[in-house]
């Protein structure tokens, strides 16, 4: 038993002859990029920097041949400089794999060199993210829903150097039509993004060990390109699948020696694609939609990727980093969600490094600007999550169970009218794949398939209302909302229509349901079960009870006897301020039966 290379708390047992192992106060690290203990202790980066070596002879001697080449150098928070090696590593106590040369030299020798002088200047978050806000719109044109867009792009931006404190880390998705600017606003994250790098038809080693070499942000472009039964789609799926946590990971197999090795997948990542993700994909990732700009000047600027404005702004970044990290850990484990209304489950942990990094801009004063700007997208996120969720295969499921139960709190269904319901409202093509088998499997995953059974034959199972609406409410599905709001929306219409028939001439509002008086609209609004109401005067004598009497089938009903119209009248009456669903013999919330109030 020795101690291992000097250093006091670790220990190295040998085993077998040329085998040890380290016992103590021993550290995995990520050399591109991490801290080397639990509880910040230091900062940890990889830096490429030219330098000079000289060859060595057979037996290690120097021969006086050197050369130019491109050192590994790792770089600490306690501005220390050494070369990356196993062996320095193991003076510090750290165990890593030293980079493959994936890395290129991001920070500049000469802010790198005032940095490990101690004479870097003090970088201010707020200005920092100005800049760089000015940066993105100054190329791109964030319009319609992705106004102001530019915020979560500079926080983003910053954010990709502080990734690896956070357990959770969000991709960014850039959609939109051909010709937006997807790619352009994808070479502005190339220049700004920790060890950012552009990515299209990559070779495979590169995708599985380009997130834990380099730890940098990956931009994939041309997603949906991608050949699905092709290698690369493989790893882009398996790299993609679990790179959006901290202990994600991708195991490899060596087709000679038949070893596993498992790589590290967890890294910043945005996707461009005209096309949408899936829905597991989806739920990691927040969107971006272009379109195409009006403004010639600036769709005619062009991004120089080695020009100095983008040098100043990484190395700005990199001191940002160096001076904020340990306050960056601390806001973000500071936060909770239940300081954010609305925010939780994946979408909390997917914002709440986002969340962290704009506290930390905002800095320690009273100000929360960039905070602010930030929850105001987030609110438009999770509203677009939102629908996505009640278009995904369980919001329908969810929907349709809700349809078919109506007012009841258990029916009998058959799997076969279910699976009619899903397949219409997935659209052509969906009978392929929304089989009986998957109905049944989702109705598993959800705990709603209960009692299955065949009657005659036929699969059926019993929907419950309580259990349908739980799961709901569990995947953000708004069933019980939007009964609420129909409710709502008709009280409101109920209220409009009573406030002009006492202010305006009853004649010249109900043209072709003519009353005198607003009972028969109160014994509307009330649901009056009056098995006798009275009858209403015409307005003008027998001429009008003869036209109340003939009175015209409409074309069509509104859709939904729940939401009365009041300005479209399908019925070609556009001044008809009374209901043109009255055809309906029944109305499930306010509308009672026909009989009771026509004429």
């Amino acid at each position: 038993m020795n101690e291992s290379q000097g250093h006091p708390q670790i220990e190295a047992r040998v085993l077998s002859p040329g085998v040890e192992v380290l016992l103590g106060d021993v550290r995995y690290i990520f050399p591109a990029l991490d801290v080397s203990a639990e509880k910040e202790d230091t900062l940890i980066l990889t830096v490429p920097l030219p330098g000079v070596r000289e060859k060595l002879g057979r037996k290690g001697e120097p021969t006086g041949d050197k050369k130019g080449d491109m050192v590994l150098c790792m770089v600490t928070s306690e501005r220390e400089l050494f070369e990356c090696t196993d062996e320095a590593f193991m003076q510090h106590g750290w165990i890593g794999k030293v980079p493959e040369p994936l890395i290129r030299q991001r920070w500049s020798s000469a802010s790198l060199k005032r940095f490990l002088d101690g004479n870097a200047e003090t970088i201010d978050g707020w200005e920092l993210y100005r800049d760089i806000k000015a940066k993105f719109d100054e190329y791109v044109d964030f319009t319609g829903s992705a106004l102001n867009a530019s915020a979560l792009c500079a926080i983003y931006a910053i954010s990709t150097y502080f990734f690896f404190m956070s357990e959770y880390f969000p991709y960014l998705k850039i959609g939109g039509a051909k010709g937006v600017g997807k790619t352009k606003l994808g070479r502005i994250f190339s220049c700004l993004t920790f060890n950012g790098q552009i990515y299209a038809r990559t070779s495979v080693p590169v995708i599985y060990r380009s997130a834990q070499d380099s730890r940098g942000c990956m931009i994939i472009d041309e997603a949906e390109s991608l050949d699905r039964k092709s290698d690369e789609f493989a790893a882009y799926f398996q790299v993609l699948n679990s790179g959006f946590y901290r202990q994600g990971s991708a195991a490899l197999v060596d087709k000679d020696s038949m070893k596993v090795t498992l790589l590290s997948t967890y890294s910043p990542k945005i996707i461009i694609s005209i096309s949408g993700l899936d829905d597991v994909l989806g739920d990691r990732a927040f969107e971006i939609i272009l379109l195409r700009t009006l403004d010639r000047e600036r769709a005619g600027r062009e991004i120089k990727e080695g020009g100095k404005e983008w040098q100043e702004l990484r190395d700005r970044l990199y001191l940002f980093l160096m001076q904020k990290w340990r306050e960056a850990l601390a806001v973000y484990e500071s936060l909770k969600p239940s300081d954010f209304v609305g925010l939780e489950g994946r979408f909390w942990d997917l914002a709440k490094p986002l969340i962290a990094m704009a506290r930390v801009i905002d800095g320690p004063s009273a100000k929360t600007e960039v905070e602010d700007e930030l929850l105001g997208y987030l609110s438009y996120e999770l509203k677009r999550k939102k629908a996505q969720t009640n278009e995904s295969i369980i919001g329908r499921t969810l929907l349709a169970l809700n349809e078919l139960l109506g007012e009841k709190e258990k029916e009998t269904i058959k799997l076969g009218v279910l699976r009619e319901i899903l397949v219409s409202a997935e659209g052509t093509g969906s009978e392929a794949w929304i089989t009986s088998k998957y109905v049944a499997r989702t109705l598993k995953n959800l705990e709603l398939y209960v009692n299955p059974r065949k009657i005659k034959g036929v699969l059926h199972f019993d929907a419950v209302k309580s259990l349908m609406v739980d799961r709901a409410k569990r995947f953000g599905v708004d069933i019980v909302d939007k009964v609420d709001e129909v409710d709502q929306k008709q009280t409101g219409v109920i209220s409009s229509i009573q406030a002009q028939l006492q202010t305006q001439p009853i004649s010249r509002l109900c043209k072709i349901y003519p009353v005198q008086s607003t009972s028969t609209l109160s014994t509307m609004s009330t649901k009056s079960t009056q098995p006798n109401p009275p009858e209403p005067e015409a307005v003008e004598g027998d001429t009008a009870k003869k036209q109340s009497k003939e009175l015209p089938t409409p074309k069509r009903t509104c859709g939904s006897c729940a939401l009365w119209r009041t300005n479209d009248c399908p019925v070609e009456h556009p001044d008809l301020i009374m209901p043109t669903c009255l055809e309906a013999e029944t109305c499930p919330k306010f509308a009672p039966k026909r009989e009771e109030v026509r004429p």
